[in-house]
């Protein structure tokens, strides 16, 4: 049996806080060393503890998850890091600092919980069971993104921002998606899957999320599981009961159907100005 993980939690909303602290204690292999719900109380007591992972929510009240992070990396022998947000701008800087995982709070707590047990078995692979030399292709893997990210941020036609985050798993790394190459997402599941011309890309995101983040980019939600960039969209197919059948520019011409409250919408949106 692996070790007790000593965790520490950084979260201000006390429901999500007693979330994790259920869950990871649920595990059994996971002791709760300490609790916090602003940055500066987590770095006083994270400092005086022998923690090995710290779930950190990233808009902590004074300073930032990252923040939190950045200065236990300049101390040397940082903890693990997992951060726990509803906010995924900030995924490229946590993969810098070498984080395990980068959560997008899902609406289901059931959701959180799974993530959560995921992110303590690979804590536990990094620290006590995996070989050297694959910590060591890890490290050069995540330096690789660092590296990629400061030539993106060095061309000035270019905003980290706006590209769209994807953690691999496979590959320990993040993907930066170019918006303006994904066709459609649609959720299958408890995944929200996100479509490029030629690849699939299961995320943790939310439909709510990603419409939020991707609207001012040219994407219409056409049903509550589903976006489309407008761009590649093709032909529209009515259906004769107000929705419409989207014939798409993709590889295999996918069909999706906008609901008929959402095709008002899309023939508003299609209006010329």
């Amino acid at each position: 049996m692996a070790p007790v993980l000593n965790a520490f939690v950084a979260e201000d909303e006390a429901t999500t806080s007693e979330l994790l602290c259920t869950t990871l204690r649920q595990t059994e292999r996971v002791k709760v060393v300490g609790t916090a719900s602003t940055g500066a109380e987590a770095l006083e007591r994270i400092r005086a503890l022998r923690v090995d992972v710290v779930f950190l929510d990233v808009k902590l009240p004074d300073i930032t998850g990252i923040e939190v992070a950045e200065a236990l990396v300049e101390e040397g022998s940082p903890p693990r890091f997992v951060f726990v947000t509803g906010h995924s701008e900030w995924a490229a800087r946590a993969f810098e600092l070498e984080a395990v995982d980068y959560i997008i709070k899902p609406t289901d707590p059931a959701e959180l919980g799974r993530r959560v047990v995921r992110a303590v078995e690979r804590v536990e692979q990094l620290l006590d069971h995996q070989p050297n030399q694959d910590i060591e292709a890890l490290r050069t893997q995540v330096n690789a993104l660092a590296n990629r990210l400061n030539e993106l941020q060095a061309d000035p036609g270019y905003s980290v921002g706006r590209r769209l985050p994807i953690k691999d798993y496979d590959e320990g790394t993040v993907r930066l998606i170019d918006p303006k190459s994904v066709v459609y997402l649609v959720r299958k599941g408890d995944r929200v899957v996100v479509h490029t011309a030629d690849q699939e890309f299961p995320t943790y995101y939310t439909v709510d999320q990603m419409d939020q983040r991707l609207s001012a980019a040219g994407f219409v939600r056409i049903s509550p599981g589903a976006l489309v960039n407008i761009d590649y969209v093709n032909h529209l197919i009515p259906n004769g009961d107000g929705s419409y059948d989207l014939v798409l520019g993709d590889s295999k011409s996918t069909v999706l159907t906008a609901s008929r409250r959402r095709s008002r919408a899309l023939m508003e949106y299609l209006k010329p100005e």
